[in-house]
């Protein structure tokens, strides 16, 4: 799954833009983040969705203020240059539709070894 979203966000990154790149890229990304915190946490899938947030929320954060100035380019790759309210829609999205994949799989796992 993290591989898929790693993929699938360098795809869009890479070949796509506008409204794609920007809103469906921000959905992509919180999905990736959350899979590979999945892989080194243990937390409940609530929590995972939480931390994640907390994190996207941030660094979005970081974007109003004028410390972006003083990255290096290479670094604004990963943090972002303009700060958009919108973004928070897209992180919400992209973390519902994990965190109920993520329900979904674990009830399944339960439920296969009962």
């Amino acid at each position: 799954m993290t591989g898929g979203m790693l993929l699938l966000g360098i795809f869009i990154f890479v070949f796509t833009s506008g409204f794609v790149r920007f809103y469906l890229g921000d959905v992509v990304v919180v999905m990736f983040l959350y899979s590979l915190y999945s892989i080194f946490s243990q937390k409940t899938p609530l929590r995972k969705m939480y931390s994640v947030f907390t994190f996207a929320v941030i660094i979005e954060v970081i974007q109003i203020l004028p410390i972006s100035y003083y990255l290096p380019s290479s670094l604004l790759i990963f943090t972002g240059a303009n700060f958009d309210p919108r973004d928070f829609i897209a992180y919400a999205i992209g973390l519902a539709l994990i965190y109920f994949y993520d329900v979904q799989s674990q009830k399944r796992i339960k439920e296969e070894n009962l």
